[in-house]
């Protein structure tokens, strides 16, 4: 599966440092944050300038590859204010292109 994530990331603008696996969960340690995979759930925890919103229509396609899952039952996205919304993705910079990119899902 790591070159599927590695593909997935480069969408949000980040690479998979390092990698550990218990019986529940992969983890994985990213360029910019980490990312956690699960049986049944996924999280991306990002900072910086990385592109998150870009990698959701890949992941759901990936999710689907993978697992066979047809149905998303949650996706939560939040973030903090950014100190310099101007160096951010255009999809990043306001509230409302980010609720326009995940209305578009």
């Amino acid at each position: 599966y790591r070159k599927a994530w590695d593909s997935l990331l480069s969408f949000v603008n980040c690479k998979i440092i390092s990698f550990k696996r218990n019986e529940h969960l992969d983890a994985y340690v990213l360029s910019e944050s980490s990312l956690f995979v699960s049986k049944n759930r996924i999280i991306i925890k990002t900072c910086g300038s990385t592109t998150l919103l870009r990698c959701l229509e890949p992941l759901l396609y990936l999710v689907k590859q993978m697992a066979g899952f047809d149905e998303v039952v949650d996706i939560f996205y939040s973030r903090k204010n950014f100190m310099r919304p101007e160096l951010q993705d255009d999809s990043h910079r306001t509230f409302e292109n980010e609720v326009e990119a995940l209305d578009n899902l």
